[in-house]
């Protein structure tokens, strides 16, 4: 079919900014080439501007990036007008392959080893180029070939991109250092055919005596450049693994490589550094919610909709990290090689988390080992029995990995277990409550409202908060580590009942709680820990009768209590549903969530 020439349809394509990955850059830079041969560098910015391109000419000749077919369109048409060569995309199509000899998905072409074998897998190497056309080889023979090519569900075949398939399909013999083949197209979906038809022809006993001598020569030089390249990649990722960047670079640069290596739209690294950890999500060419859902769904093993991905394990001798993912839109198959290349960089990404992961725990024992020292130091020098309890309670979290610590001293005189000191009122659940901010709806304070009624209002100011709730938690979790201080939640709402049936907290009582924590009154009492939320209740407060400090004990009906208690750490449970926190910080909420 004929290309359109000095068309007057409108040439601009739409905003260059997040736009879809349809049509690999692969075809921009061999674009942009053909029209600086022809005009300079003022043409290409004439081609640019005509198109309403906004990238960089950089980023088009990078062969890893992508831009739309919408895109892709607007330049074939104003590189038309710019050359004044009516039959211009399919020049760029033509000279694809034998500008890109040296790259990875020309190399598994190549090891194909004929044309009719390239033209067999033909649809597994069109989505290395683009994800918005689906071929097909319906006979594929030394000499001769035939393909089917239409447009994916959801686009419009343009006829420039059918010019542009054409200059494609002569291309395919030069992999073998052969001349262009000759290239018909009998049915064309933009005349209203069903699909395109394309019939592709060569000099078959030229193929099987060898190509000319200089095209084979120049085939060679271009497997030497892949390999070449190949092999500088393996040596920088290599270098990675003596990096002293920070391990997030390091598997970033990794997925990028991995794109260069596997050609696809979008490259996912999905990975633990311990099955318990939060998943680590490093993309490229994807944004970062569906980076996510197509790493949760692989990761369960399930099938994304409306996707086809290549998947390797990052997995090493010592334990299985996550997945390494090239995605791409529609149904499309892999090559063998690919999932090779796939591997070797999830294989180097193992590397590098088995090197950070060895170090982290290497780290970790130096502290504890510094930290038996100085308990060892520290208990020398304690006078009494309160110093030495105090020491392991600040020690004992660092040497054993725990989150509460205890020590209790039988008292012969008093015939039971004293509190000496206790730590277990953790930074995450003072974060957990923080962001949760429970409290009431009061009779009189709001209309409609007849008796005090559950409610949660983040950070207890939610309308006033113009940053994420994540951050303030972050922030209140900082400045508790960092001042060693405690959080203590009060009780200011019903006691002994619910509303009807018990009575409000005195606010004398209250005030009396709140004067002993600050003074530290409560270090060395005894605690109970209260079974529906895991918080560590004080037995005794000075000023305070007993009785006001057992929750569960004050009410008559214990099993009205604990359905109530049940109820309202279910309550919790779905108001935190809404927050994206690390799992320690989810972890402690109430029981019923865990």
């Amino acid at each position: 079919m004929q290309a359109e020439a000095g068309t007057s349809e409108a040439t601009q394509a739409p905003s260059s900014e997040d736009a879809p990955r349809e049509i690999a850059c692969s075809m921009t830079s061999v674009m942009l080439r053909l029209v600086r041969s022809t005009g300079g560098e003022a043409a290409v910015a004439d081609l640019l501007q005509r198109a309403g391109i906004s990238h960089e000419p950089s980023y088009l000749e990078n062969i890893e990036n992508w831009i739309s077919l919408d895109q892709a369109t607007a330049m074939f048409r104003a590189g038309v007008d710019v050359t004044g060569d009516p039959m211009f995309a399919r020049r760029v199509g033509e000279n694809t392959l034998r500008q890109h000899a040296g790259t990875q998905v020309a190399t598994v072409l190549r090891s194909l080893g004929s044309t009719e074998a390239v033209l067999q897998a033909i649809a597994q190497s069109a989505a290395r180029l683009s994800s918005v056309t689906k071929m097909e080889a319906i006979e594929a023979v030394p000499g001769r070939g035939v393909v089917m090519a239409c447009a994916r569900e959801g686009f419009t075949r343009r006829r420039l991109h059918c010019d542009w398939t054409t200059g494609l399909l002569s291309g395919l013999p030069v992999l073998f250092g052969l001349p262009l083949a000759r290239v018909e197209e009998s049915e064309c979906q933009t005349r209203g055919a069903a699909q395109c038809m394309y019939t592709v022809s060569w000099d078959a006993e030229l193929a099987a005596a060898a190509a000319d001598p200089q095209q084979r020569v120049t085939a060679l030089e271009a497997q030497l450049v892949a390999m070449s390249e190949r092999l500088h990649g393996a040596y920088a990722t290599a270098g990675d693994l003596v990096s002293t960047d920070d391990i997030d670079t390091v598997l970033h640069r990794i997925v990028e490589r991995a794109a260069d290596a596997v050609r696809a739209p979008s490259h996912i690294l999905a990975v633990r550094t311990d099955p318990s950890a939060e998943l680590l999500i490093y993309s490229h060419g994807i944004d970062e919610g569906r980076a996510q859902q197509l790493a949760t769904a692989t990761l369960a093993h399930e099938t994304p909709v409306g996707d086809s991905t290549l998947v390797a394990d990052v997995a090493s001798a010592r334990r299985q990290y996550g997945q390494l993912i090239a995605c791409y839109p529609g149904s499309v198959e892999f090559f063998p090689q690919e999932h090779d290349l796939l591997s070797l960089y999830a294989k180097h990404a193992a590397a590098v988390l088995d090197m950070s992961v060895a170090l982290e725990q290497s780290t970790r024992r130096h502290a504890q080992v510094s930290s038996l020292l100085s308990l060892s130091s520290a208990v020398a020098q304690a006078g009494t029995s309160d110093e030495v309890a105090e020491r392991l309670v600040a020690v004992v979290p660092e040497v054993v990995d725990c989150d509460h610590t205890g020590v209790w001293l039988w008292d012969y005189l008093e015939q039971n277990l004293r509190s000496l000191a206790m730590s277990g009122r953790t930074p995450e659940q003072a974060q957990y409550h923080f962001m949760s901010g429970y409290t009431a709806k009061l009779a009189g304070t709001e209309t409609g409202v007849t008796e005090p009624q559950p409610n949660f209002s983040t950070c207890f100011g939610s309308p006033f908060l113009p940053l994420r709730p994540k951050v303030y938690a972050e922030m209140l979790g900082r400045r508790l580590q960092e001042h060693g201080a405690q959080c203590w939640l009060v009780n200011t709402g019903w006691f002994g009942g619910p509303y009807g049936v018990g009575a409000r907290m005195k606010l004398a009582y209250t005030r009396t709680m709140v004067s002993a924590a600050i003074a530290g009154e409560l270090k060395n009492v005894q605690f109970t820990v209260e079974p529906s939320f895991g918080l560590t209740i004080p037995k005794s407060c000075p000023g305070v009768p007993q009785e006001f400090l057992d929750a569960r004990g004050a009410w008559k009906d214990k099993a009205a209590y604990d359905k109530a208690a049940a109820d309202l750490a279910a309550r919790f449970a779905k108001n935190f549903e809404r927050f994206q926190v690390p799992e320690n910080i989810r972890a402690a909420g109430p029981k019923a969530q865990k």
